[in-house]
């Protein structure tokens, strides 16, 4: 294996607050984020996130997904969040399902591949934190 047939990229640093839209994540000014040239990759994700003082009203749903630079889904989860009020979660890991890349074009076109992620619904108070993300590419062909 060569070091262009393995990509990483780990972001940490200023949390990153989920709102009811999905947007990529990013940690201050940093992203994390992988191009990949040519070829058939396997992409791993995970995040970690934190509930900080929120209060939930009903059951709501945290989306983390995996895009390419044309928003195309890679690879998705969703975890459900109970009702809560004013609650400190503890600060959980979430992997994404492996995805799979195939980056075909004869041109060598590079794609970037980062982590988006989305509520069903704002906290009423506090807010849902991601903390850190990773994502890891792995050329398999």
């Amino acid at each position: 294996m060569e070091a262009t047939d393995l990509k990483s990229s780990y972001g940490a640093g200023t949390a990153f607050t989920v709102l009811d839209h999905t947007t990529a994540i990013a940690f201050g000014t940093t992203t994390p984020s992988v191009s990949l040239g040519f070829g058939t990759w396997m992409v791993f994700a995970r995040v970690v996130a934190s509930c900080v003082a929120a209060t939930l009203a009903g059951t709501e749903t945290m989306t983390i997904a995996l895009k390419d630079a044309s928003s195309n889904v890679i690879s998705t989860t969703t975890i459900t969040l109970p009702p809560i009020t004013t609650a400190n979660f503890p600060l959980v890991t979430i992997s994404l399902p492996i995805g799979i890349v195939n980056n075909s074009s004869a041109t060598m076109t590079i794609d970037t591949i980062v982590i988006h992620a989305a509520l069903s619904g704002d906290p009423s108070a506090g807010k849902v934190d991601i903390t850190a993300g990773e994502i890891i590419a792995l050329r398999v062909y």
